[in-house]
């Protein structure tokens, strides 16, 4: 037996078993954390952990019971599902309902639309309307026959048709009378005058001379009031001859032929003539007292208020373009100037005035810096073309200065400068001495008489 079986209770820091598969001994907690399956992980080994991880919710366990109660039961589930599939399994497969639904549209196909069916029976009682009825045939059958009863027979009317072709071959041909028709038509009708004056006298309204389905002229009579005596053509009239009128108003003049339009003096001299590609050909001077508007013009010659176009133009300043910051002006006369633009910025290099400068605003600063400094490093006045700024120099309490530029000098450290002391009557004498000189700053320092640093305001000016 072993010794400590009787033994109600061990205590001790560390208790080690022997392990038979590492053939040690090892702690006991080692050996039987490894003997258990399924232990929880380090994150759920403990009741606060685990409190934790629920949200520290004492009805958690409650909360999912009841959710559980609300779920269905597995086995209804099942019976639920089973009863689906027996549903499905009566319906027709997919494969099926295609094939019936391509025969019925296969089916539809061949029928009539039935708005084409409508139209159709419309139209057949539209036509069946317009039929007369049975009754009312038989009686217009039965006149009919009445009418037939009274005409002659076929005997008859044969006998007649042969007595009229007898007497019809008796007649001259029908060639013979179309020729003498046409010969007829042919013929000029000829009015012969006897008297020195001969009168067409038209009536109250007008004399009427057309053709068989147009009208050619009207002269108009005295119902036409002021315009008695007036004649209206309607279509074209040709003259071979010389037409003379002292008005002509048209709103259209043609050329009869590629010759074009000419237009003549008495005496024959060609003033204008048209050409086909709508050229005005003018062989002689054109003078205008007016303006003439066109696209383009050509001409030997222009002349303008007596000289030559060519003569003024020659006496004018060649063509050219102002560049900005130069405009080009032109006078009441046409005479060309050259200004400066009012609106531009303006840049030279050298400028050499003879007469004055006088501007309407302002001119930049001839100073890069200037400006009084008061003995304190306060700027009293800045009069450059920037600000600069003043503090004490290498942190030096009294007497020295730093001006700083704000930036960097064109010149580098090669610029012109001049810097004076104020002094007063009741004053010791002080003098400025430069400390350090640098493209961006100037470091001075202002002394008494005895070499004694003082603040004393100082004035300075920076080319």
């Amino acid at each position: 037996m072993d010794a400590l079986s009787n033994l109600s209770s061990i205590r001790a820091d560390v208790i080690e078993v022997w392990d038979s598969r590492t053939l040690t001994y090892r702690p006991i907690q080692d050996t039987i954390q490894q003997s258990i399956v399924g232990l929880a992980p380090a994150q759920l080994n403990s009741i606060e952990l685990v409190a934790a991880a629920i949200g520290n919710d004492a009805g958690f366990f409650s909360t999912i019971a009841e959710g559980l109660d609300v779920k269905a039961e597995i086995a209804y589930v099942d019976a639920q599902l089973a009863l689906r599939d027996t549903a499905i399994a009566s319906k027709a497969s997919t494969t099926e309902l295609v094939s019936q639904l391509a025969t019925r549209d296969t089916t539809i196909g061949t029928k009539s639309d039935k708005s084409y069916v409508d139209s159709e029976l419309d139209a057949l009682d539209g036509d069946i309307a317009g039929k007369v009825s049975i009754a009312e045939l038989a009686s217009q059958l039965a006149t009919r026959d009445s009418l037939l009863a009274g005409k002659a027979s076929s005997v008859e009317l044969a006998s007649q048709l042969a007595t009229r072709d007898t007497a019809l071959a008796s007649k001259t041909p029908i060639s013979t009378t179309t020729a003498l028709d046409a010969r007829v038509t042919g013929v000029e009708q000829v009015v012969t005058a006897t008297d020195s004056y001969h009168y067409l006298e038209t009536g109250e309204d007008a004399l009427v001379i057309r053709g068989t389905n147009e009208i050619a002229a009207n002269f108009l009579g005295a119902g036409a009031g002021a315009l008695e005596g007036n004649a209206l053509f309607y279509k074209d009239v040709t003259t071979f001859g010389t037409t003379t009128t002292p008005t002509l108003q048209t709103t259209l003049v043609k050329a009869r032929n590629a010759t074009g339009l000419v237009l003549t003096t008495s005496g024959g001299t060609t003033v204008l003539q048209s050409e086909e590609n709508g050229d005005l050909v003018v062989p002689h001077d054109l003078q205008c007292s007016g303006e003439v508007a066109a696209g383009s013009m050509r001409a030997n010659s222009f002349v303008h208020n007596g000289t030559l176009l060519s003569t003024q133009l020659a006496g004018k300043e060649d063509i050219f373009e102002a560049q900005s910051p130069l405009q080009k002006t032109f006078d009441t006369e046409g005479d060309i100037g050259l200004r400066i633009d009012p609106g531009a910025d303006l840049e030279v290099t050298d400028l050499h005035l003879r007469g004055n400068l006088t501007l309407d605003g302002s001119m930049p600063s001839a100073f890069f810096r200037a400006g009084k400094v008061n003995a304190d490093t306060t700027v009293a006045t800045s009069a450059g073309r920037n600000v600069f700024t003043v503090d004490r120099s290498n942190g030096d309490p009294v007497g020295r200065y730093k001006v700083d530029f704000g930036e960097t000098h064109p010149r580098s450290t090669a610029y012109v400068y001049t810097i004076f002391v104020e002094n007063e009557t009741n004053q010791s004498f002080c003098t400025a001495t430069i400390e350090g000189l640098a493209s961006t700053f100037i470091r001075i320092a202002v002394k008494d008489e005895a070499g004694t640093l003082t603040n004393r305001a100082f004035h300075i000016m920076v080319l």
